[in-house]
């Protein structure tokens, strides 16, 4: 195959196949989309992802766009959506933990301590750090949540004694409140339990808990998820139904999703 590939176009293209086999029925749009279908588990992980960045544009170019990450990942929720093979949630998923969506607005907790606030390059070099001291715990804005390239995530500080400075995401230390780069799962998808014991959370409007539960699995287990987003500072599951129905389940050994 010649040319360059390029996964928008592809995925794109795949949307045209599924709907003209809604409306003809025809086994061999079916074929084709299982073809084409195929290609994506192929090609997404080995060839167009870049582990801790934005994904490529296409396989025979090594130019990465954020824009095009963006679209990438929402094109695969539908591909999800359309096929009902959890693969494609995964492959969003992980793309979104390469590269999540960087503008957000919230509050920033810090905790009493020392915490440290850099300036980057645009390869993540750092230019300038800062350092800040505090007694308690306190609170800044952030206007975006963004992966460092080859580093972590961070927030960019707004206002306070660190504004324009990033500060590194680290639960229990400094996180974002609220739910941020949210993904929902048409159908829903299933969350596999390990024997072990686990918390959910319910949260208030201001994200505080309002609500804690906790149980012991002695066998494995499962329930129904629709949505994952990171939750003050942890990536979670949103339980739909069973012991931890309308709970936020933070991810950790033990849960993995179908």
């Amino acid at each position: 195959m010649t040319g360059e590939r390029v996964l928008n176009g592809h995925i794109f293209a795949l949307y045209g196949v599924y709907d003209y086999w809604r409306l003809t029925a025809d086994p061999r749009a079916v074929a084709i989309f299982d073809g084409a279908a195929t290609s994506l588990r192929h090609y997404v992980p080995t060839a167009l992802r870049m582990p801790e960045w934005v994904s490529r544009y296409a396989v025979g170019c090594p130019n990465a766009y954020i824009g095009y990450h963006a679209l990438h990942i929402q094109q695969l929720l539908k591909v999800y959506e359309m096929s009902r093979t959890a693969v494609f949630a995964g492959l969003a998923d992980l793309l979104r933990d390469d590269y999540p969506p960087p503008a957000v607005t919230g509050t920033v907790v810090f905790a009493g301590g020392t915490h440290i606030g850099y300036t980057f390059s645009a390869t993540g070099s750092i230019l300038e750090q800062k350092p800040l001291t505090l007694s308690r715990q306190s609170n800044a804005n952030a206007d975006q949540r963004i992966r460092v390239r080859g580093r972590g995530v961070y927030y960019q500080i707004h206002n306070g004694a660190l504004a324009g400075y990033f500060v590194a995401e680290e639960p229990g230390t400094r996180v974002l409140l609220g739910a941020v780069a949210l993904h929902t799962y048409a159908p829903q998808r299933t969350l596999l339990f390990s024997p072990g014991t686990y918390p959910g959370y319910r949260y208030g409007p201001a994200w505080t808990v309002a609500e804690s539960r906790t149980y012991t699995f002695p066998r494995a287990s499962a329930a129904p998820f629709d949505a994952t987003a990171w939750v003050n500072g942890r990536l979670c599951y949103r339980i739909t139904a069973g012991a931890y129905a309308g709970l936020w389940l933070p991810a950790v050994e033990g849960l993995n999703p179908a």
